[in-house]
């Protein structure tokens, strides 16, 4: 889990994609296999449960595994 405190979206996917980068080298170089990176973006709100937020940003993070991998969710359109 990555919490970012008061980042806009950009920033966020900048990141994350360059988390993925250095993950998928990591494996070929360290460890001679593919790696790959997927996750789910989630926004706390004050009013937040932590298990709801858990929650969500997991379904998100299983969408994304299970549309293709490798890619970021923020959103998902139902």
């Amino acid at each position: 889990m990555l919490v970012f405190d008061d980042i806009n979206h950009e920033v966020i996917e900048d990141t994350l994609n360059k988390v993925a980068e250095e993950f998928a080298l990591y494996g070929k170089q360290s460890k001679g296999i593919e790696l790959s990176f997927s996750g789910g973006v989630e926004v706390f709100y004050q009013e937040d449960e932590i298990v709801k937020l858990f929650n969500r940003a997991d379904h998100k993070l299983y969408y994304a595994k299970h549309t293709g991998k490798k890619k970021i969710v923020f959103d998902i359109d139902v």
